[in-house]
């Protein structure tokens, strides 16, 4: 979808038999990147502060060497 040049994104995981370890890192990892930038939603916040926050868990704990997570939400695989 597309609204005045913004994009969203939106996604829905199910798991098939059981998950790995790293899987759940990254789940937890996920959830406390939403739960910090719902709480930071208001008007007056920049949309990139409210991106930056919700990524910066992720980034954190990502596995790659490169961690680009932050500047490549849409590209963020959870693989290992």
């Amino acid at each position: 979808m597309t609204y005045r040049g913004y994009t969203a994104q939106t996604a829905r995981m199910i798991a098939v038999g059981a998950i790995t370890a790293h899987q759940e890192d990254v789940l937890a990892a996920c959830t406390e990147g939403v739960k910090r930038a719902e709480k930071l939603v208001k008007p007056g916040v920049l949309v990139s502060e409210v991106n930056n926050t919700a990524f910066a868990p992720i980034s954190s704990a990502a596995s790659s060497p490169r961690r680009r997570a932050n500047g490549m939400p849409y590209k963020l695989v959870a693989r290992r």
